[in-house]
């Protein structure tokens, strides 16, 4: 079952903040939001373990903290608890290429530290509700040269969910698009993953990327 809250129940944020003064300032810039329940993760362990339980929607973190290959570390870690995780990501840079890896290692949005409260406030909310979701930052396109998906050892109807997931169709809209239960798409996005060698939905979005997409059939003239 997908475990993202009703849209009537408070969203659930936790702040995964090196800088206590920093974590202080957007605790207190969110805390009086209606629809938002905040609290602060005692450590990096504490968060994983919090993920897997279930009991957070969306992590904030510091994009800032520490060397920037163990944030992206750190970001994988956390969406590989739990493939349904929203994660913020708040960064100084607006380097292309250092939100794209952040991007790719798992985030599902990268805001930058000078937004207005109020705004920080409206996307963690949104990311919560999975109205925001901007993981991969480039769809898969067709491009010269570039094998078929189809030779990726999965079956038309992982293929079908993989081109899905690749261009950013959380669980439930790969559902409703498919007609199928979560639980039905939850089993071929493991299949997926085994076949593929990965551990999450990014790594295997990542490898579709790679390839070009099917392309449909024309249907005969009658």
């Amino acid at each position: 079952m997908n475990r993202l809250r009703h849209r009537r129940s408070p969203a659930r944020a936790l702040l995964l903040l090196d800088d206590s003064l920093f974590c202080t300032v957007v605790e207190a810039a969110l805390a009086s939001l209606d629809q938002l329940e905040v609290t602060i993760a005692e450590s990096s362990a504490d968060a994983g373990r919090r993920v897997a339980a279930g009991d957070v929607d969306v992590v904030v973190l510091d994009g800032d903290a520490g060397e920037h290959e163990s944030v992206l570390r750190e970001i994988g870690r956390l969406a590989a608890a739990w493939e349904d995780l929203r994660i913020v990501v708040l960064a100084t840079s607006g380097d292309l290429e250092v939100i794209e890896r952040l991007l790719e290692a798992g985030a599902t949005s990268v805001v930058s530290k000078a937004v207005y409260p109020s705004d920080l406030g409206a996307v963690i909310r949104q990311a919560a509700r999975g109205a925001i979701f901007h993981r991969p930052s480039r769809p898969v396109v067709a491009a010269p040269g570039l094998p078929p998906l189809s030779d990726l050892p999965l079956t038309p109807r992982e293929l079908e969910i993989l081109q899905l997931v690749a261009e950013g169709v959380g669980n439930r809209g790969i559902a409703e698009k498919l007609w199928v239960t979560e639980q039905t798409v939850k089993f071929h996005l493991s299949n997926i993953y085994r076949k593929l060698r990965v551990t999450n939905r990014t790594q295997a979005a990542g490898i579709a990327q790679r390839y070009a997409p099917p392309v449909a059939p024309v249907p005969a003239a009658e």
